[in-house]
């Protein structure tokens, strides 16, 4: 769920759970998706590695983060200023 619904806490939210892997991506530079889950997990024990896939899938078709198949990693897209 894009945005959460009156019956759905904020926590479980796709923006919610977005803006955790981000600052994760911020503070590491890169990622494995259980160092993701484990950075979300301090603030909700709730969410879940779906979530944060969801997350991810969402980042990466508005082309804000790279995903490297063969490390296993996720990083942010670098601004080409």
């Amino acid at each position: 769920m894009l945005t959460p619904t009156r019956f759905m806490q904020l926590d479980y939210s796709l923006l919610a759970v977005t803006s955790h892997v981000i600052s994760c991506l911020l503070e590491r530079q890169e990622s494995s998706l259980e160092e993701l889950l484990r950075y979300a997990h301090l603030s909700s024990k709730e969410i879940r590695e779906a979530d944060i896939l969801l997350a991810i899938t969402f980042l990466y078709a508005t082309g804000k983060v790279e995903v490297d198949i063969l490390r296993a990693s996720i990083s942010l897209v670098k601004k080409n200023d």
